[in-house]
């Protein structure tokens, strides 16, 4: 029988997808015979098909881990969380997806994740709720996230991987979520999450030693809509110098960058002044340098740098949300040389001087 072919193209967020239906062609006067095309019903049959084609499917790659929760402070080995985020503009089904490494957990039957939305599985259901009471946790997982770090994959129910994550307590993954307090939070939903630049710690909290930290439930801290530049081999020239030397700063940044910035601050007895901003320029190659004016003696200066994209992300080394958020130099005096050293005592006061001791008495190896 002769046909008529119509095309059509139905948009997706990520993909065109091209669609050609078949429509027997018929005389005017046998379509009351048609069994299956009637024609006083095709402009709505064709409509409800087309509809129906046009609406868009989330897919499995849709679904990201987004934050991990692996190392509690105080060693509250359960307090534990991971979180998944759908980047799609529709729910996904999870019925039967599986962590098949890292932690043991299985999605029952019906179990969905909201447009955008985020949820949570954690180790211990009391302990998050008392850590975490603003979020709500979806299920309860086996095994424990390993402190040292391990791979984490996430599986569909067809057994088919859906996002992975292989995440470490060591350089050049972040330090805060080892027990600091802090999650590792993804930075960018559509960057890979197998790069370790994409990961970075939450806010700490203010008693880092035994409350913990975290977004579950909820966009990052630290998201941002592209992957900011990465910082790379940040030196300075000595941790001490002499009163009224300049201290040169060099980074490296291969990534495209519209500023990079050195800030700074100058730390005296009593007193935390005000940071500063010096504009970095571009050296040999891709690295970039600045100078920070000399100062007197008996001073602490504190920096770091922030590089900039032309989307306005922005990233900082040494982090914001670091335990150690700056690096440091010391300006002293200029001691000749001796066979006896020489040593520098600084009073952090009492408070600041017991909570660490706290946390390194509890850290102990």
């Amino acid at each position: 029988m002769p046909t008529v072919r119509e095309a059509l193209i139905t948009a997706r967020p990520d993909r065109l997808m091209a669609v050609s239906l078949q429509i027997p062609r018929m005389r005017r006067q046998d379509h009351r015979r048609h069994p299956y095309f009637p024609m006083k019903n095709c402009p709505a049959a064709l409509s409800a098909i087309l509809v129906g084609l046009a609406l868009p499917n989330a897919s499995d790659a849709d679904v990201i881990i987004n934050e991990i929760f692996y190392h509690g402070p105080a060693d509250l080995e359960r307090l534990e969380f991971v979180e998944l985020h759908n980047t799609s503009a529709q729910p996904v089904d999870l019925s039967g997806w599986t962590f098949s490494k890292g932690i043991d957990y299985t999605f029952p039957a019906d179990s969905k994740i909201t447009a955008n939305g985020f949820l949570v599985i954690c180790g211990d259901k009391d302990l998050f709720t008392e850590f975490f009471s603003e979020a709500e946790a979806f299920g309860v997982y086996t095994k424990t996230l390993d402190n040292g770090g391990e791979t984490l994959t996430l599986e569909n129910a067809d057994g088919k991987k859906a996002d992975s994550v292989k995440y470490d307590d060591k350089a050049p993954w972040p330090m805060s979520p080892d027990g600091y307090s802090a999650s590792l939070e993804r930075i960018c939903p559509s960057v890979s999450g197998k790069k370790a630049t994409n990961w970075a710690p939450s806010l700490l909290s203010d008693d880092y030693d035994r409350k913990a930290s975290g977004t579950p439930g909820r966009q990052n801290s630290t998201y941002a809509a592209t992957l900011p530049p990465v910082i790379q081999d940040l030196t300075v020239a000595s941790e001490i110098v002499n009163p009224d030397e300049p201290i040169t700063v060099q980074a490296t940044i291969n990534d495209a960058v519209t500023k990079v910035e050195l800030l700074h601050r100058t730390v005296s007895p009593g007193s935390e002044g005000e940071e500063s901003s010096i504009a970095m320029k571009r050296g040999e190659g891709n690295s970039f340098n600045a100078t920070i004016p000399g100062t007197e003696s008996n001073r602490i200066i504190r920096f770091r740098v922030r590089a900039t994209n032309d989307q306005g992300d922005a990233r900082h080394f040494p982090h914001q949300h670091a335990v150690r958020p700056t690096l440091s130099v010391y300006v002293s005096d200029e001691a000749a040389p001796s066979a006896i050293p020489i040593g520098h005592v600084f009073n952090v006061g009492q408070e600041e001087f017991q909570r660490g001791t706290a946390y390194r008495t509890g850290h102990a190896q």
